[in-house]
């Protein structure tokens, strides 16, 4: 498939050094300096709305909680695919291992489509997303856990694999 991609995911990636198949130098600056104001605004928005399971795992994972992996909450993942920037926010992120982790809601049973496509392009960034449900955060949180280390340690292993 054709498709141009560039994508930014790390704060020192904004300031232009991140790499590009589709865009100029100075164009990806632009568009960066130019979204990079609105994600904020919008992750920060986000991390003060965060639902009752997100806070449950986010107490869970925090501060390297988890084999001392660093995740970060409401995290912008810049993105551009066939002359379409824009960004996502993910629910959760570990930069390290390009892991996004989703706590999908009712809500996400009516987006299946949308979903599939957010998934799409973060795979075509290198990101693997995990998606876990409220209920099973709320209801049975050891299980999540369990799930998210499990997917730390193949994302490692399948890395010094290469």
């Amino acid at each position: 498939m054709g498709i141009g991609l560039n994508l930014c995911s790390e704060v020192g990636e904004l300031l232009g050094m991140c790499s590009s198949t589709s865009l100029g130098e100075t164009m990806r600056f632009r568009y960066k300096k130019l979204l990079q104001p609105h994600a904020v605004k919008r992750a920060r928005n986000l991390r003060s709305e965060m639902t009752d399971a997100e806070r449950l795992l986010w107490k869970r994972i925090r501060k390297e909680q988890i084999a001392g992996f660093k995740f970060l909450r409401q995290y912008p993942i810049f993105y551009n695919v066939m002359g379409h920037e824009s960004f996502f926010i993910a629910d959760f992120c570990c930069p390290r291992c390009r892991l996004v982790i989703e706590v999908d809601g009712p809500i996400h049973e009516l987006q299946m489509e949308r979903d599939t496509e957010r998934d799409r392009i973060l795979s075509l960034a290198g990101y693997t997303t995990l998606r876990i449900t409220n209920e099973e955060i709320q209801n049975h949180i050891g299980t999540a856990l369990r799930r998210i280390r499990f997917e730390l340690s193949r994302l490692l292993t399948d890395r010094h694999g290469e």
